[in-house]
């Protein structure tokens, strides 16, 4: 604990003093906490922007870490004075938000210390870390995994706090700071506002301090930080729609536009509130300067968002990865197939973990995701939609008055439940979600207590709300206790490309502190586009595999253009090397990626089947039947059918009465009809 505060004093001063740096000519104004952590954000948002750019040209490392504390310096050399004065009068005003910031501040340091594993983490975000400390931004480094290919500022944030050179998690530190940060937002609430600001403000304190018990609280995970950021935003708009005009410099709205900013730099599902939060906020200032309402917010946006999407092109060849309509005519950009499977992967293991996404439909996993929900978010979600409930009868139920605070709470609310509605349709994990439900449930809170009427009913609306908020802490804690610890031993075999270059393959599915390059994925098809790593790589052959770039199937052969994936546990014996073979069982299904629609003749070399006479196999493509083929012991089938761009779900059923059908399959082979079919027979 103590080296985690040794590192946290010194980088929150210098990073206020960044913010103080880029603030020069609009400071804001105040003192306390608040104000501070408003500075320190802007900091951080200041640092990310030059961080990215200097990734696009160097690596991040001592170097850059001496540039950014110069920066830090000269700002608190400047801006320090004038700050301390306005601290010091106002200091014994704040004395109780202090004492609670440093609570929590003992708070974040405490659970920093555990060095608990984050699945992710091994599988590539300290990977990502480890490329951006050892080489400038690489190009197409998502062929060598795609997941490398997820541009995140929090990995450059984590690179340049390793250079530092203490052994501690930098996830925890990163995410420690800006738990520190929310709480000096939030604690105002303790006096001096209106009910409702203290009751949204207040409510949030506890989500924030619960956030050391989530597992990416404990990796290089920008999960935790996200939720941070996205509460920290919901109180600035909340205050800023109060008092819209209360901050004639428009500094306000420069920090709103950083944070927003921050936050779609780090993760691209905070794109949505990135988006509505400014623009609401300018909007709203209607009696602003429009360079300080439109302009100059939009400059501090551009500052963060334009290197971002340099960085995407340069790691996948896309302006948006994983968006395949963004893709670019570059040589190292992730194959089509490949950005559309990380897509869909993304997508569906939301809803249904482990599950591959072909075989979930459009609604039917809803009840199966709503059992797997964790308790206290099934209990944020009943306590959010009951509370709102609420809100909706208050008309009819109480009497109230259209205030200033309860039209910023609803456009709050609004701006929340398009968020939530756009995680819903993306990728509802709840860790995805961010900071959302509980800003929906705490604007619902806001509204409803302090307009009713009756005492007991605001009480017990209140238990109801601080219970909601506050069975994360026990349950998390419990549940933080059978983490594992510590980071596994990684079993690594070197295997060689066709190009001669060397991939580290662990035996599972992470990579760890395993050196660079290292890859879950092999692809026999990758090569450098120079003799460093640092220059890049490609995907040469026009190679294409649709399920997360493993090798194509043995014993399978498609023709260029065309990529084949058998869906797992579908209906597919293992390969047997042996006699060259696997079989299919009733129903077999394969996914097939095509660069262009168009007919293909499938061809299939039969071995043994079972029953030995009266088997059918029906060949569909999606949900029509292509063909109904006759099967015999020795047979060579063929079927016409017709592929569409992008993917194609073929199912082989295999028709009959018996229980126990089956067909081996000596060989299989998919010819696109443009392309020379060897008269020699499939696969031969």
């Amino acid at each position: 604990m103590i080296k985690t505060l040794a590192i946290w004093i010194p980088s929150g001063l210098l990073l206020i003093g960044v913010g103080w740096l880029a603030q020069a000519r609009s400071p804001s104004t105040g003192s306390g906490p608040r104000k501070f952590a408003a500075d320190f954000l802007v900091g951080l948002a200041a640092t990310t922007a030059a961080l990215q750019l200097w990734s696009l040209f160097a690596p991040i490392n001592k170097a850059t870490l001496l540039v950014a504390s110069g920066a830090g310096l000269a700002g608190l050399v400047l801006g320090g004075p004038p700050a301390l004065r306005n601290a010091r009068n106002g200091f014994k005003s704040h004395i109780p938000q202090l004492a609670v910031l440093g609570a929590a501040a003992l708070w974040f340091a405490a659970f920093g210390q555990l060095a608990l594993r984050h699945g992710d983490s091994g599988l590539y975000h300290i990977s990502s870390v480890k490329w951006a400390s050892e080489f400038s931004v690489v190009p197409g480094l998502g062929n060598l995994h795609q997941r490398l290919a997820f541009n995140t500022s929090f990995h450059l944030l984590a690179a340049l706090f390793e250079s530092v050179g203490f052994n501690i998690g930098t996830g925890q530190l990163i995410n420690g700071l800006l738990g520190c940060a929310a709480v000096a937002f939030l604690c105002p609430a303790i006096r001096g506002q209106s009910q409702p600001l203290r009751l949204f403000d207040g409510l949030l304190l506890l989500p924030v301090l619960a956030t050391v018990f989530t597992r990416p609280y404990f990796g290089v995970s920008p999960d935790v930080s996200i939720t941070l950021l996205g509460t920290i935003l919901a109180s600035f708009l909340l205050h800023h729609f109060c008092a819209p005009d209360e901050d004639t410099t428009g500094s306000r709205l420069q920090q709103i536009a950083a944070v927003s900013a921050l936050g779609l730099t780090m993760k691209l599902g905070f794109g949505l509130l990135a988006a509505i939060g400014p623009a609401a906020a300018s909007l709203a200032a209607r009696n602003q300067k429009w360079r300080h309402r439109f302009l100059i917010p939009g400059v501090v946006w551009g500052l963060l968002f334009f290197p971002w999407v340099a960085r995407n092109v340069v790691l996948s060849g896309h302006l948006i990865f994983p968006v395949a309509g963004t893709q670019l005519p570059v040589e190292w950009a992730v194959p089509r197939s490949l950005t559309l499977g990380m897509s869909m992967i993304i997508k569906n293991w939301a809803r249904r973990p482990l599950v591959f996404w072909t075989e979930i439909g459009t609604l039917d996993w809803i009840p199966l995701w709503l059992q797997n929900l964790d308790p206290e978010f099934v209990l944020l979600g009943v306590t959010c939609v009951c509370l709102w409930i609420g809100v909706a009868a208050l008309p009819t139920t109480a009497k109230t008055r259209k205030t200033r605070t309860t039209t910023a709470l609803a456009k709050i609310g609004l701006v929340h439940a398009a968020a939530l509605l756009f995680w819903f349709a993306t990728a509802p994990d709840p860790r995805f979600a961010g900071a959302t439900p509980w800003v929906l449930t705490a604007t619902a809170a806001a509204i409803l207590i302090p307009s009713l009427d009756r005492a007991p009913a605001r009480r017990s609306l209140l238990a109801l709300s601080l219970f909601t908020f506050t069975v994360p802490i026990p349950l998390g804690f419990r549940r933080a206790l059978g983490y594992p610890t510590g980071r596994p031993q990684i079993a690594v075999s070197q295997k060689q490309t066709h190009s001669g270059m060397t991939v580290s393959v662990p035996a599972r599915d992470q990579c760890w502190d395993t050196p660079l390059p290292c890859t879950p994925y092999f692809r026999p098809a990758l090569q450098r586009r120079g003799d460093s790593l640092g220059d890049g790589f490609i995907l040469a052959d026009n190679l294409i595999y649709p399920y997360m770039g493993h090798t194509p199937p043995e014993g399978i052969q498609c023709d260029p253009g065309v990529g084949i994936a058998l869906v797992p546990r579908k209906g597919w014996s293992a390969y047997d090397p042996t006699s060259a073979s696997r079989t299919i069982y009733h129903a077999a299904k394969m996914l097939v990626f095509a660069t262009s629609q168009g007919p293909a003749r499938l061809e299939i070399e039969v071995g043994d089947i079972q029953p030995l006479r009266d088997l059918a196999l029906e060949v569909s493509v999606g949900e029509s039947r292509a063909a109904t083929l006759g099967v015999q012991a020795g047979a060579r089938l063929q079927a016409e059918i017709n592929l569409s761009a992008d993917f194609n779900l073929i199912t082989l059923a295999i028709g009959g009465t018996e229980p126990q059908r089956k067909i081996q399959i000596l060989n299989m082979a998919l010819r696109t009809l443009d392309q020379k079919t060897d008269q020699r027979g499939p696969g031969r």
